[in-house]
């Protein structure tokens, strides 16, 4: 844009004259425009941020206005650059430096060093890397339950299919880290990081309780397997977790509390945040003046022994059972059917045969427990199944063998045939009750619920309901035809003697419901009941005048457990415990929490998750509530997970590997049982933990 008149030069300027002077422009450079200017005007340099970008080796002292050569410092090279450096602030004496034989000396040196850093590094890491390998190799032996010994022909077999690094192992022919030694030290060092995780579980929870429960295993060594049960005070999500697989010198209350103590103390917990045992019922753990309990009561008067409701339960039924004489003689039978397919594999190939040609399904006969009568069950089913092929079977056999002819004469009775039909429709009412108390996360606020349900399922059963008498009703009356007062089972069995079904069902039920309230009553004011109001469930379905009296009484027994001051005078002094609520607060807090819960809306299918959504937005306004919450998420009301962690040993110290350690088998129970699926577990603690224990020859 030209301005006549202000700019008149302007306009005469020539776009050739314009390029001539942007030319002569390009041909100097900032330094020689300086040195144009007057020569009395002084000169400041100042150091330009764009040479940091263009040169690596440099650096800049603001403070001291001086910068310098990184490179030729760190080689103790001696120009303008090192030392206190340098302020000529001139992109010349950056060049001239950048081509000095010293400065090229130290920037190859330099590169040397870095080269050969990266190369130990590289070599490191494939070492690392195969430690990694081994690791991987130990872990899955472990969750597979393999024997340690077959470490050492795994890592062969790695090596001959060329797996990544693993040969980096072998340092020497006295160190190739491929024995059962080492897979030993590595497991231990697996273990150790699980256990780990859950000691920071177990000191992060507000409470903890603890499951015990001893066997002995196939070496005939006495056994304590100890669970324990914590809750996140974040998520207030419950998990039960393994502790240890203990050798005990005998059985004694003395001998487990002792290991007990010594283990609460390795882990890091205090016997004064343990306020749960959970344990079968024996009276070893139970009693409270010399058991487990009341040894630990002495230290701890706070704590609440709980009576296995899985324990329990079955002891309802087993009682319930034995009240029957006809179902104790029932029970003889399946055992003897079991032994006496067990006995002979030509047997158990001609039943098979026999309910193939009936098209029946070819089940085994079950083994029947005496102590565990519920898994009875599975031996019912198995008969109920093949009965037609069992007598068919028995009376082709009965001319040969005298136990066949005795399994025939006891088997085609009437009550044989109503029996297995009736508990075809009662023991899966029970059976299903303690799956539920086995469950892994058992819900305390359902435990009434379950029992109710099944209290009543019992007593359809015992009134002949059609919907629930399926079997030994409909089904029953299908199979089982009178003709001129003989029974013809099926069209094809002649059943003999008298039934004797209707006093059967009538007795046993009445038994069943007799022990369920005796082991489980209704109005039970112990402390496990009392936490079941903490699920809140029916609470919007109350009118607000029952609403205001829910669940007050059983607040009330917490209160009396948790809200006043405990004491005990035993083994250990007078040792006095305060209360871990305050009463009144405590009231107040359950009435309006119970008015909060309504408002709000919130969800009441599961205890935890409710008490996650309290935790998070009212934890402020119900800090008691918030213990008592705790309290009842940890509380160990079944051992289920002992009898799992009995399953876990048995699988790992077998008759062929009898000889295994305490320690070890602690350590591979570890990490069966806590670690997570191989693709999911972390190595990287196991291997540092593995490196730190001592020097090894593979990283020297």
């Amino acid at each position: 844009m030209v301005f006549p008149g202000i700019f008149p030069a302007a306009a005469t300027i020539s776009a050739d004259t314009t390029t001539t002077f942007e030319s002569a422009c390009s041909d100097h450079s900032d330094e020689d425009l300086i040195e144009k200017k007057d020569e009395k005007t002084p000169v400041v340099r100042k150091f330009q941020q764009n040479w940091m970008k263009m040169y690596s080796w440099l650096e800049f002292d603001a403070k001291a206005n001086r910068m310098a050569c990184v490179v030729c410092k760190r080689h103790k090279k001696k120009n303008a650059l090192t030392g206190d450096g340098s302020n000529n602030f001139r992109t010349s004496t950056l060049t001239r430096h950048a081509s000095q034989a010293d400065h090229q000396c130290a920037i190859e040196n330099d590169t040397m060093k870095t080269n050969f850093t990266e190369a130990v590094n590289k070599a490191l890491s494939q070492k690392e890397e195969a430690v990694m390998v081994a690791l991987k190799a130990v872990y899955w032996l472990a969750k597979e339950n393999l024997p340690l010994h077959k470490y050492e022909s795994l890592m062969e077999f790695l090596a001959e299919v060329n797996c990544p690094n693993i040969k980096s192992l072998r340092v020497s022919e006295a160190a190739t880290y491929g024995s059962e030694s080492t897979a030993n030290d590595l497991l231990q060092s697996l273990a150790a990081v699980i256990r780990d995780g859950i000691d920071n579980m177990l000191l992060r929870s507000p409470f903890v309780s603890i499951y015990a429960d001893e066997s002995t295993d196939i070496a005939v060594q006495k056994k304590l397997v100890v669970y324990s049960r914590v809750v996140d005070p974040d998520t207030f999500q419950p998990s039960t977790h393994f502790l240890a697989n203990m050798k005990v010198a005998n059985g004694t209350a003395a001998e487990i509390t002792t290991s007990l103590m010594a283990l609460m103390a390795d882990r890091g917990i205090p016997v004064t945040k343990v306020m749960g045992l959970g344990s079968d019922g024996a009276a070893v753990m139970t009693s409270q003046k010399n058991g487990v309990t009341g040894k630990l009561l002495d230290r701890n008067p706070m704590l609440v022994n709980y009576h296995c409701i899985a324990h329990k339960l079955a002891l309802v039924t087993s009682q319930a059972a034995k009240a029957v004489p006809y179902l104790v003689k029932y029970q003889d039978v399946l055992t003897s059917l079991f032994y006496y397919f067990k006995g002979s594999a030509n047997r158990t190939e001609n039943l098979k045969e026999v309910q193939k040609v009936l098209d029946m399904p070819q089940l085994k006969i079950k083994e029947v427990h005496e102590v565990r009568w519920m898994a009875i069950y599975e031996a019912v089913h198995s008969v109920y199944h093949s009965l037609d092929a069992l007598l068919t079977y028995f009376r082709s056999e009965s001319d040969k063998n005298a136990k066949a002819k005795g399994f025939q004469k006891k088997m085609s009775q009437v009550n044989f045939v109503e029996a297995t039909y009736l508990l075809k429709d009662i023991l899966p009412v029970v059976t299903k009750l303690c799956l539920q108390f086995q469950k892994k996360n058992i819900d305390v606020s359902m435990i009434k619920v379950h029992l109710d349900m099944c209290r009543a399922d019992l007593r359809k059963i015992k009134s002949g309901d059609p919907l629930a008498t399926a079997f030994s009703g409909s089904e029953l009356g299908k199979d089982v035809v009178y003709d001129d007062g003989e029974a013809i089972f099926k069209g094809n069995h002649v059943l003999h003697g008298a039934s004797g079904i209707a006093r059967i069902k009538e007795v046993f039920i009445d038994q069943l419901l007799e022990h369920l309230d005796a082991r489980f009553p209704e109005d039970d004011s112990g402390v496990m009941q009392a936490f079941s109001v903490l699920g809140l469930r029916p609470i919007t379905f109350l009118s607000t005048e029952d609403r205001n009296e829910w669940g007050n009484q059983q607040i009330e027994s917490l209160i009396s457990k948790y809200g006043i001051e405990q004491s005990r005078d035993g083994g250990e002094g007078n040792v006095v415990v305060p209360p871990v609520i305050n009463a009144a607060a405590t009231r107040d807090e359950w009435n309006l929490l119970k008015m909060t819960v309504v408002c709000e809306g919130y969800p009441r299918d599961n205890m935890s998750n409710l008490w996650s959504l309290i935790n998070q937005y009212h934890k402020d306004q119900f800090p008691n509530m918030m213990v008592l919450s705790s309290l009842a998420l940890t509380a160990p009301v079944h051992t289920a997970d002992c009898e799992r962690g009995f399953s876990a040993q048995n699988a790992v110290k077998t008759a062929h590997r009898n000889r295994l350690s305490a320690s070890t088998v602690n350590d591979l129970l570890t990490v069966s049982l806590e670690g997570p699926p191989l693709r999911e577990n972390n190595f990287v603690p196991a291997l540092k933990h593995w490196r730190s224990r001592k020097d090894r020859k593979l990283f020297k």
